[in-house]
């Protein structure tokens, strides 16, 4: 009954196929298949292993009004797919939009600091609308939240 499991998604809602790592398990936000290293990912892990607070995994809970519910298995896979591929801002997903960013030359001069601080609020915003979405999308979630 695996596909009855609900998709592995990493911290940019991408499916997860393998247990491969960047990193040490302390850097687990940049679990991806080995074979999968590309600009976006060597940034933030660039960052993280120069001590700047990088994007990790959501928390499972869901707010509305100050009643807050822990998403289950497939709402929380949901939320990822929303919040890292699917949803888009002028055409751009997350991971697009980051990818467009450390390509720009005001990025380039900024300190590392304010990189990790810019790619955590281009992720926090997406994530942010896809709770909203898993709010409308999801009866179950309504429900539980008294929506």
């Amino acid at each position: 009954m695996s596909s009855d499991l609900p998709v592995r998604r990493n911290f940019l809602g991408e499916a997860v196929t393998s247990d491969g790592y960047f990193g040490s398990d302390f850097l687990s936000p940049l679990r991806q298949s080995m074979d999968k290293q590309d600009a976006v990912y060597d940034e933030i892990y660039r960052l993280a292993r120069s001590g700047h607070k990088v994007p990790s995994m959501p928390d499972k809970y869901i707010r509305h009004n100050g009643k807050a519910i822990k998403m289950d298995g497939q709402q929380y896979s949901r939320f990822l797919e929303l919040a890292g591929t699917e949803l888009r801002y002028g055409g751009k997903n997350a991971k697009e939009r980051i990818a467009e960013t450390i390509k720009s030359s005001a990025y380039q001069n900024w300190d590392d600091e304010k990189k990790a601080k810019h790619i955590r609020s281009i992720i926090e915003s997406y994530r942010t609308e896809a709770k909203k979405r898993t709010k409308l999308e999801d009866p179950g979630v309504r429900f539980l939240l008294g929506i």
